[in-house]
């Protein structure tokens, strides 16, 4: 299907800025007189008769995908708890109003939501597959409209004096004909490079596994170091299955033996308004995520406090292991200390004895240290690691000059895989906003479908 840019002369001011001008021939016209709002409610989560596995599909927020039809949830109402007057009818728009303000689904058949979410159900002068593009290109208004200072929220009110520009049916269906020809477009090219990452980071992953367990060998060949695979004869058993066979020159040691771990135990009653604006920099887990540690997006406390923990005072060359809640396993490690740091009581601080720290912090990111930490942590409501596992944890020491060996070749051999996944993230990212350009653009008016 083509499109064609509408002149300025067929446009006309809608007063609303998010909208702009729009087509003469159009309406503008608030959302209360195209839908009817329900807001969804929770039952008393103490009467266990208000759920059941037979009952009604109840959605929240986290099922919320955009244009993907909702049909079922992980928790259901029972008949008895079940309000008809909230019920929502298929293919009515699911839009989040309390947190993520403007995240939406669409009601694959009848269901339920709970009470952060604010479902439309659009009457007869409203295309249903028109009404889900339309909902895409408001979602920064219906943050605009929202308000609150820890949790934004937006009450039924408000979102039903939001503006929408209205064609006719007929060209409502031709629109929604033409964005769901060029959406899917946009999305088998975002979910080819989307399958690229994931094939480069298992790629990664494989890499740092193989050399660090000691199936690939590291040598120099024209002054670059590259791998090879180790015959047999090089390898014996580790008596440790998940490692399978090592370099016979390798020590087979545990974390105690080759590394001091310190943990915080507590903050010793520190409340958040002890924070101050200068000082002492304290990291937490989202610090410590990304490839470079951040130390910018911290929080300072003072001298004293930072001087409560010396064992957790920051050095260069520290290998910083989440111990604590979904991210446990997350690690990096010190390559530069910028200011004077310590971690909260999330950050195991792992410090190494003689080994080359950057090799260790390769070797916590093994596959086959990650499994072992999923392992300890599989049945726990909430994960934590203790330092006496983290003790026990079975290390493989190579000699000092192959562990500063293979430090260096990751080091640059990742540079190559994180550039690629970069610059694939770079492009998904640009493919997202001319989509949703494309989408703004058709249903404002912007453009004509032909």
């Amino acid at each position: 299907m083509k499109y064609r840019i509408r002149e300025q002369n067929e446009l006309k001011p809608s007063g609303v800025e998010w909208l702009g001008d729009i087509p003469k021939k159009w309406q503008f016209t608030r959302l209360k007189y195209l839908a009817k709002i329900i807001t969804g409610y929770t039952p008393s989560m103490d009467n266990n008769q208000n759920y059941s596995e037979e009952g009604m599909t109840w959605v929240k927020p986290d099922n919320l995908n955009e244009f993907n039809y909702i049909n079922d949830s992980k928790e259901k109402i029972s008949t008895e708890a079940i309000k008809k007057q909230n019920v929502v009818t298929k293919d009515s728009i699911l839009v989040c109003c309390i947190g993520s303000i403007g995240k939406f689904g669409i009601a694959g058949k009848d269901l339920l939501t709970n009470q952060q979410i604010n479902s439309l159900v659009f009457n007869k002068s409203i295309n249903k597959y028109f009404s889900k593009y339309m909902i895409f290109s408001s979602k920064q208004e219906h943050n605009r409209m929202a308000n609150g200072n820890v949790v934004q929220i937006l009450n039924s009110t408000s979102q039903s004096n939001i503006y929408f520009a209205t064609p006719n049916l007929l060209e409502q269906q031709k629109i929604a004909n033409f964005l769901d020809e060029k959406s899917k477009i946009f999305d088998e090219a975002i979910s080819k490079k989307e399958q690229l990452i994931s094939k480069l980071e298992l790629a990664k992953q494989s890499l740092i596994s193989e050399v660090v367990t000691g199936k690939l060998k590291i040598v120099e060949e024209n002054s670059k170091l590259q791998t090879i695979k180790r015959e047999k004869n090089e390898l014996k058993p580790s008596g440790v299955e998940w490692l399978g066979d090592i370099p016979k020159d390798w020590l087979l040691s545990r974390f105690d033996y080759e590394t001091r771990i310190k943990a915080r135990l507590g903050w010793k009653g520190l409340k958040a308004e002890e924070y101050v604006d200068e000082g002492y920099a304290f990291l937490a887990t989202p610090n410590i995520k990304h490839k470079e540690i951040d130390f910018e997006n911290v929080n300072y406390i003072t001298k004293e406090r930072y001087e409560e923990s010396p064992e957790i005072m920051l050095e260069i060359g520290d290998v910083l292991l989440t111990k604590d809640g979904s991210t446990t396993g997350t690690v990096n490690v010190v390559r530069n200390l910028p200011k004077k740091t310590t971690v909260n009581s999330s950050i195991a601080v792992i410090r190494p004895k003689k080994i080359d720290s950057i090799y260790l912090y390769y070797f916590i990111a093994s596959n086959y240290m990650q499994d072992t930490i999923n392992l300890m942590l599989g049945g726990m409501g909430v994960p934590h690691l203790f330092q006496g596992d983290l003790n026990k944890f079975k290390l493989l020491v190579p000699t000092i000059i192959e562990q500063q060996q293979i430090s260096k070749y990751l080091d640059e051999k990742l540079i190559h895989f994180d550039n690629t996944i970069e610059k694939t993230k770079q492009s998904i990212t640009k493919l997202k906003e001319a989509k949703e350009a494309l989408i703004s653009q058709a249903v404002t008016g912007k453009i004509e479908v032909l």
